[in-house]
């Protein structure tokens, strides 16, 4: 079948269903903006950058692949309308939900799954 004919979750033909989703999830890290003039952070950013090439070239392949889904992950689904309609609902309690209770962030260079 073509690229996007079947649901991503139950497997059912799209072709035929009277509608069908996209799905687009991007998560990115948040950063804080810099508060530094633009030329004090030119001059102080050389340096570190340098330093962080050289962090990043010094590592396996493998851990550079690691740091790289941890800062960035971008996933795309083609849904059916009853799939849409159970991630909608889903997606409404994950957000909303009244169980979900504050936690201490994961130590530094640990990724949340």
């Amino acid at each position: 079948m073509a690229f996007g004919a079947t649901c991503d979750r139950c497997g059912c033909d799209l072709l035929v269903a009277d509608v069908r989703f996209h799905v687009n999830l991007e998560l990115a890290q948040a950063y804080d903006p810099m508060e530094v003039a633009p030329k004090e952070q030119r001059r102080q950013m050389r340096g570190e950058l340098e330093a962080a090439i050289r962090t990043l070239e010094s590592l396996p392949a493998s851990e550079v692949q690691k740091l790289a889904d941890e800062s960035y992950s971008s996933f795309r689904f083609d849904l059916c309308g009853h799939c849409a309609a159970l991630l909608r609902d889903e997606a409404r309690a994950f957000f909303r939900s009244k169980n979900a209770a504050p936690h201490d962030p994961p130590p530094a260079g640990d990724a949340a799954n």
